[in-house]
């Protein structure tokens, strides 16, 4: 090796803790099993299951008391023609809801384009 006047170069020794120096502190590692991202994306998913049931629950009592009200009347022609009624009331608002959303949509897009 070259070396230079003006320079000290040293030669160190790989350190084996012969010479009575402490041993450096390697910490403990400690291992989560989920990261907190994970765990608060599944307490999110609870939540949102639990809320769909509420209202699958609450849409089928709905309907249910409908049905029940509509059928108490003492004509039976009469109950049928309100439950054909409540039928067609939900496609309409199912038809009107997808209109909705196609609009919707559709202003985002113009949106976006501009």
């Amino acid at each position: 090796m070259e070396t230079d006047d003006n320079r000290k170069l040293y030669e160190l020794q790989e350190y084996d803790n012969d010479a009575g120096f402490p041993e450096t502190y390697q910490g403990e590692v400690k291992v989560h099993e989920k990261p907190t991202g994970e765990r608060i994306q599944f307490v999110i998913t609870i939540i949102q299951l639990v809320l769909l049931v509420l209202l699958l629950v609450a849409a089928i009592v709905i309907l249910y008391l409908q049905l029940n009200t509509s059928t108490s009347s003492d004509s039976a022609p009469a109950s049928v023609t309100s439950n054909d009624n409540i039928l067609t009331d939900l496609a309409n608002t199912s038809t009107n809801t997808e209109n909705a959303v196609k609009e919707v949509s559709q202003i985002m897009l113009a949106e976006i384009a501009r």
